[in-house]
């Protein structure tokens, strides 16, 4: 699968945002083929965010190619999935969990 990338002209209107992530609603999907997924289902496509958004938060810059160095960083850091269990789901809960412990120490902290 071959990415193809077109520099558009850009209108004075536009905001400048932070990073093009931020206005790129299908950025999660270039981590997809790391997993060995083609066409992600719905459910999919889920936790492929979740772990976008988790990449994100750990990445210096912000831009694809860090979050997507982070994410793989970390997939090769948690190791091998248990047997049944796919590197998605892995990477999935890890990232789920750490964005729930950052939730319970920020509330701890308002406490």
């Amino acid at each position: 699968m071959d990415i193809v990338v077109e520099n558009l002209p850009q209108n004075d209107t536009q905001t400048e945002q932070s990073t093009a992530e931020n206005t790129n609603p299908v950025a999660h999907l270039a981590i997809a083929q790391r997993f060995n997924i083609d066409t992600p289902t719905k459910e999919e496509a889920g936790k492929l965010m979740e772990i976008w958004e988790h990449g994100k938060s750990l990445s210096i810059t912000g831009e694809m190619q860090d979050v997507i160095w982070q994410i793989l960083h970390l997939q090769r850091t948690l190791g091998a999935p248990k047997l049944g269990e796919s590197p998605l789901d892995k990477v999935y809960r890890w990232a789920k969990l750490k964005r729930q412990q950052s939730q319970i120490e920020e509330e701890l902290r308002d406490i």
